[in-house]
């Protein structure tokens, strides 16, 4: 088993989460699994990677993983990028980590990719 967590920081505003991005996926996911190698928690979306579709896709699905509004989740980097940084105000660490555990254990997906 994997350490997902270490995808996690916190910073002065919230939780920090490091993503990979898979657009264009045939169903949407998040966290759909954690890639070991680049530190990320795996994240699929249906939008194609064209025109910030994927990006506002990624902080919907971020959202509902959440089950806050989107308004409180920003892409502090690689906008342009697979790999993200997504910061969910007013969140720590620990309460993002305690939101994402069980819908790791649902996928049963936590290895390295």
């Amino acid at each position: 088993m994997t350490d997902w967590t270490r995808a996690i920081a916190d910073d002065a505003q919230g939780a920090v989460i490091t993503i990979h991005v898979t657009a264009g996926a045939k169903k949407s996911v998040c966290p759909a699994g954690y890639h070991e190698w680049r530190n990320a928690i795996l994240c699929s979306v249906t939008a194609p990677a064209v025109g910030g579709k994927a990006n506002r896709a990624v902080l919907e699905a971020m959202a509902e993983a959440f089950a806050i509004s989107a308004s409180r989740i920003s892409i502090v980097g690689g906008l342009s990028s697979p790999q993200k940084r997504i910061r969910i105000a007013g969140c720590s660490r620990q309460e993002a980590i305690a939101t994402l555990s069980p819908r790791f254990m649902q996928t049963g997906d936590d290895t390295a990719r």
